[in-house]
């Protein structure tokens, strides 16, 4: 016979986690209070997401946000506004959204460090952070 104990099994006590506030900012994007943009993945979403691009190449002049570091594949290439090409400009986030995707910023903001660099150079970078 197998002995079994008569003591009563308490429930388990429900954790609630306090959730990170935020602001959703119409279709496109999310604002936490941290000053932090995320896109949302919609199609306004990536609409928003392709100006911010476009407005940090603008505020470069074109000139890929790696080039400083010694990271560009294609130095003195301009970047250029359309998509598809090696050269065109992408949007490289000083904090990838890899792994680390809680801190995961899409804002232009100079503060946060990101830039527009070419889609050849920010693919072949990866997820290596520059300092």
């Amino acid at each position: 016979m197998i002995s079994r104990s008569r003591k009563r099994i308490r429930p388990r006590r429900r954790v609630i986690k306090v959730s990170q506030h935020w602001d959703n900012i119409g279709d496109e994007y999310r604002l936490y209070p941290d000053g932090r943009e995320v896109a949302f993945k919609t199609p306004k979403g990536d609409a928003w997401y392709r100006r911010q691009t476009l407005i940090m190449a603008e505020r470069q002049n074109w000139v890929c946000g790696l080039a400083e570091s010694g990271n560009c594949k294609l130095p003195g290439v301009r970047m250029s506004p359309s998509i598809g090409l090696p050269e065109s400009a992408s949007f490289d986030h000083f904090d990838k959204r890899g792994l680390g995707g809680s801190r995961k910023n899409d804002s232009v903001d100079p503060k946060f460090k990101n830039c527009a660099s070419h889609t050849l150079c920010n693919g072949e970078l990866g997820s290596r952070r520059i300092e």
